[in-house]
């Protein structure tokens, strides 16, 4: 029980250039996704947008939900699990080697579809499908320790089954950005940034998205690995959280994008376009709400999100209860509060 390829047993994990060269099967497929076509994800298509540091679970029998996946990765790797008893799909956007977040939706999803009637040994034989998609071979050798966390992980866990299936990563979802003035500024560049499944049909698809709603500002605030959505409850959930408002937030949202670019990004040169814009979008709502639980999270209640089956857009349940912020910020800000954040980013 750990990981396997072709029903071979996977003992240790160098490199992606190295497990594709040995196995010329996964090496094929990998490239042939590769080179597919990228499909843009409509709301007709009635979809869920897993964003950084979030999981989502979507059941074949969804009545709301026929799509879910993620982009933005260029470091960051994107995991869906297919669950081989449930036929359920996981998903989820890793932005870090310094903890085991597959390990995370493993363990939710074996336990959401966990019954008081099943033993604990019926959950230790969980056997998963995994396809890869994110990361590429990086100026700082990032992308590459996230891998080896995610590779690891399957390779040492005893109590569960992966069957490898995709890995459109690092070497293989690099490309060079070719400078014709001059070449020593070529540098690599992702090919792939996002990936969705379609839970009826089971197609995984390079994917972007229309739109990464609801509430991206608030969700790019928490600084935990979170499920957002599971196919039993049917609504988007963003857990209570909390968050030190940063003293410099005014002087982020007014900086120029290299600066943000420069402090905030693991890969300034590839990052999508509407990455400052995200950026900034998040400190003005540290600005504008911060205390979280006085204007985010009523009653230090979740935030739960249903979708409108007419418009098709996911809308805040009870809104009524948060009404308007117009909070005043009194705080005073100096460029030294500015520099000692931006060290510390």
């Amino acid at each position: 029980m750990v990981l396997k390829i072709n029903n071979e047993l996977i003992e240790d994990f160098s490199s992606f250039e190295d497990l594709l060269n040995n196995y010329p099967d996964l090496a094929e497929t990998s490239i042939n996704w590769k080179n597919s076509e990228i499909k843009t994800v409509y709301k007709h298509d009635r979809f869920v947008y897993i964003g950084q540091r979030e999981m989502g679970i979507l059941d074949t029998s969804d009545q709301n939900v026929n799509v879910i996946g993620s982009e933005d990765a260029t470091t960051c790797h994107i995991v869906i699990l297919k669950n081989l008893t449930t036929q359920s799909y996981g998903i989820i956007h890793i932005d870090s080697h310094r903890e085991n977040q597959l390990e995370k939706l493993v363990l939710a999803m074996v336990q959401n579809y966990k019954t008081d009637s099943e033993t604990s040994q019926n959950n230790l034989n969980t056997k998963f499908e995994v396809y890869i998609v994110g990361g590429y071979n990086d100026e700082k050798d990032t992308s590459r320790q996230i891998t080896r966390t995610v590779m690891n992980y399957m390779i040492s866990e005893q109590t569960k089954l992966f069957h490898l299936k995709l890995a459109c990563a690092g070497f293989i979802n690099t490309r060079t950005v070719e400078n014709l003035e001059n070449e020593i500024l070529n540098y690599p560049a992702p090919i792939h940034y996002g990936v969705a499944v379609n839970g009826k049909s089971g197609l995984i698809f390079p994917a972007k998205f229309i739109s990464h709603a609801p509430d991206k500002d608030i969700r790019m605030l928490k600084s935990n690995v979170v499920l957002v959505y599971n196919s039993k409850e049917g609504r988007i959930c963003v857990p209570v959280f909390d968050y030190d408002s940063c003293s410099s937030a005014k002087l982020w949202i007014q900086v120029n994008d290299d600066i943000i670019l420069n402090n905030l990004s693991t890969s300034p040169k590839v990052e999508p376009s509407h990455f400052c814009d995200d950026m900034r979008n998040m400190f003005k709502r540290m600005v504008t709400d911060p205390d979280p639980h006085e204007t985010l999270f009523k009653n230090n209640s979740d935030r739960y999100y249903s979708l409108n089956n007419e418009t098709l857009d996911w809308e805040l349940d009870n809104p009524e209860l948060y009404g308007s912020n117009h909070t005043k910020d009194k705080q005073q800000f100096s460029l030294t509060d500015f520099i000692r954040t931006a060290k510390k980013i």
